[in-house]
């Protein structure tokens, strides 16, 4: 597994969650990432929180706040993987996440296999599933009830190519089990 993943991960005014997660990347079992950190207009010093938990695979910007949607979608047009990986500021990745979702597209080696996902960890550190695990074509499934958590997937970049990126104007609603970060 030498495929270059980029990891994602949008902030607004998350100083006080954002070294949890960028520790959670530097932490990873599989280390052939890079991690682009999206400031979209943070105002409470994001910025200098950021700067001290920096690492040599960080890549930092910081834009003008125009949402997370927007600021995913300019992450992803300066990710150089072949995989994309998204992690939001409030959320953190267990020490095998992208080696566990990478191994969705590796195991069957299929080109065909656009996306990976996994479960997700709530703050009690307790799993927490929306489904089942399900495979196959999705899109079916997804129209009824999204149950693919942005911080649990991963999406071969070419796909986005083909498929375009977050729809901006979208507003994200809270599951209840989840708040939105």
């Amino acid at each position: 597994m030498n495929e270059l993943v980029s990891v994602v991960t949008p902030v607004y005014n998350r100083k006080d969650l954002i070294p949890r997660a960028v520790r959670s990347v530097a932490r990873q079992t599989f280390q052939h990432y890079e991690h682009i950190v999206v400031d979209d207009g943070s105002t409470d010093g994001s910025e200098g929180v950021v700067a001290r938990c920096r690492n040599e695979r960080m890549r930092y910007y910081r834009r003008p706040h125009l949402g997370r949607s927007a600021a995913r979608n300019f992450g992803i047009q300066k990710a150089n993987g072949t995989f994309i990986s998204f992690l939001d500021s409030d959320d953190e990745y267990l020490p095998e996440a992208l080696e566990r979702l990478l191994r969705g597209f590796i195991k069957d080696s299929d080109p065909n296999v656009g996306l990976a996902y996994g479960g997700a960890v709530n703050g009690e550190g307790k799993a927490v599933s929306l489904v089942g695990h399900q495979s196959g074509h999705l899109f079916p499934s997804l129209l009824r009830r999204n149950f693919i958590l942005p911080s649990a997937c991963m999406v071969r970049a070419s796909v986005l190519s083909i498929c375009g990126l977050f729809n901006e104007n979208l507003e994200i609603v809270k599951t209840g089990i989840f708040s939105s970060g």
